[in-house]
């Protein structure tokens, strides 16, 4: 654990916090008495990666081929997305 100053602390931020993300805990002193800790930060678990350990979900077999995808047509009597977006814009108060 290091310990160091607010001052050297304050100086060279960007080095002790290299060493924080390293997995290094700080302790930060005023005047020689201790005031604070700075400790790495706990990653929360990735929850998909979690249930692919336990078998409970898989990844994709193959990369999604987005050329495949074929939109679907409009309902017909649908306003198209461009008649709604105008109709949006027309009713806006700004």
């Amino acid at each position: 654990m290091l310990t160091l100053g607010i001052r050297e602390l304050r100086q060279h931020a960007s080095k002790y916090l290299r060493f924080v993300r390293e997995g290094e805990t700080i302790q930060v002193t005023d005047r020689g008495e201790p005031i604070a800790m700075i400790t790495p930060s706990v990653r929360p678990p990735d929850p998909l990666a979690q249930l692919r350990r336990e078998g409970k979900i898989r990844g994709p077999e193959r990369p999604l081929d987005l050329d495949a995808v074929v939109p679907l047509p409009p309902k017909p009597g649908s306003p198209l997305p461009s008649e709604v977006v105008q109709s949006e814009r027309a009713s806006a108060r700004f």
